[in-house]
């Protein structure tokens, strides 16, 4: 395995996939392009070019925040991928918090 974590948003048609090998079921390519790219932020984890987890935050940027699609392809679970993504999203968490404490 040559694992890699990147913060930068997913190619769709890579999302989709992944959506079909981690169990959670298909979606339309061109609304996933669109949630995709309204991301506030995202995790994505690679083993070597194929994105084998995923995680987003999504909301308005000011009061909601919703964490969403928490996947692992089902080849990969149990080796705590899940566990390192929501470490990610939660620093994301730490640091929105931290900007808003400080300009309040």
């Amino acid at each position: 395995m040559e694992m890699k974590m990147l913060y930068e948003k997913p190619k769709a048609e890579d999302y989709v996939s992944l959506r079909l090998r981690s169990g959670m079921g298909n979606k339309d390519l061109k609304r996933s392009r669109k949630a995709i790219t309204n991301s506030l932020f995202t995790v994505s984890l690679y083993d070597k070019e194929k994105l084998i987890g995923f995680g987003r935050i999504v909301g308005d940027g000011g009061i909601t925040y919703v964490v969403s699609d928490i996947m692992v392809d089902e080849n990969y679970r149990r080796k705590g991928f899940a566990d390192q993504i929501m470490k990610e999203l939660n620093n994301y968490f730490e640091k929105i918090l931290l900007k808003i404490v400080i300009y309040v």
